[in-house]
């Protein structure tokens, strides 16, 4: 595990503990990067709504707007707009495979991949339920590049990462110290713990899954956030739109909504808004309580681990701290 916490805002504990690489003997340390799996959509729906802000967007617009090359078989996919597919609204399906064992790190994967989606068959009219769909954000990513003219992972490298001197973390692997790289892992069938021999990686599938960060590096962002929300910063995105992002878009089930890219669920009499991530090898948490100025980052490299609820533990303990 890799776990932090900020209280006023203020990172007040980081820490790392087991194992980073159980094969190579290799301790977790808090710098340690990991593939944060589905914590990737924060980021993306941050990127649309910049463009957004910026005109070169419209998120209640339909995104064959933007696909033009995208030419679906059902025609009721002209009416889906972004902000449906930023709230898994959509009706598009999610992802059955994501050929992690055969993994492309070329330019054109992610737009290969999209363009190959055409014959899916939507699962409810656009708006009218939840269903989470990682290849929705696959889409947006494409948006993203048409739109802005760059790479999705430059876009990101550009306009938020290091804008928020977030520098080590990226959406393109091959720019990673693999040296700093957790692990995953994985349990056999003796219940064994041992290094997955696939690593999730795919370069088709880095809007939606690909972002590798550290918990240190994560906090920057919930610092970023939460002073956007106070009006102390609006570099990276201005404090109302934020706020429409982190507002109810869609009822997921009792006490868990969804927003645009972020989910909102209650504990403890509190709202926690965020992302978790699950994929072979790893699992993620990200929360943050803006209203009490604090968010918590849990990240393993044990795709099994409970990060949810060592989250939840974590902040009890601070709130009777407190």
């Amino acid at each position: 595990l890799a776990v932090c916490l900020l209280a006023d805002n203020e990172l007040v504990y980081v820490n790392g503990f087991g194992m980073a690489d159980l094969s190579a003997n290799k301790k977790m340390t808090s710098g340690a990067i990991f593939h944060m799996a589905s914590i990737s959509k924060l980021f993306t729906a941050t990127a649309v709504m910049q463009l957004h802000e910026q005109g070169k967007l419209d998120i209640d617009t339909p995104v064959l707007h933007y696909l033009k090359d995208f030419i679906p078989s059902s025609s009721t996919f002209s009416r889906i707009t972004i902000r449906q597919m930023l709230s898994h609204t959509s009706g598009i399906p999610d992802c059955e495979d994501y050929e992690w064992e055969s993994p492309r790190y070329d330019d054109q994967a992610l737009h290969d991949y999209v363009m190959a989606q055409n014959e899916m068959h939507l699962l409810s009219e656009p708006g009218k339920r939840f269903f989470y769909s990682n290849i929705a954000y696959e889409m947006l990513g494409v948006v993203i590049q048409i739109q802005a003219g760059l790479t999705f992972e430059d876009y990101c490298k550009k306009f938020l990462f290091l804008p928020m001197g977030m520098l080590q973390s990226d959406f393109l692997k091959s720019r990673i110290s693999s040296n700093k790289l957790a692990q995953p892992h994985i349990k056999d069938r003796a219940n064994q713990v041992k290094v997955s021999d696939v690593f999730p990686y795919h370069r088709a599938h880095g809007p939606s899954s690909t972002l590798y960060s550290t918990v240190k590096e994560l906090s920057l962002f919930a610092a970023a956030m939460m002073d956007t929300l106070e009006k102390k910063r609006e570099d990276i995105i201005a404090p109302a739109t934020l706020k429409t992002m982190m507002s109810y878009q869609a009822v997921i089930k009792s006490g868990e909504r969804i927003g645009l890219g972020w989910f909102i669920s209650d504990y403890a009499d509190q709202l926690f808004y965020g992302h978790e991530g699950n994929d072979i090898g790893f699992r993620t948490t990200f929360a943050m309580i803006p209203q009490k100025r604090t968010a918590i980052i849990v990240l393993a490299n044990l795709q099994t681990a409970s990060t949810r609820k060592i989250m939840r533990t974590i902040y009890d303990m601070a709130a009777i701290a407190d």
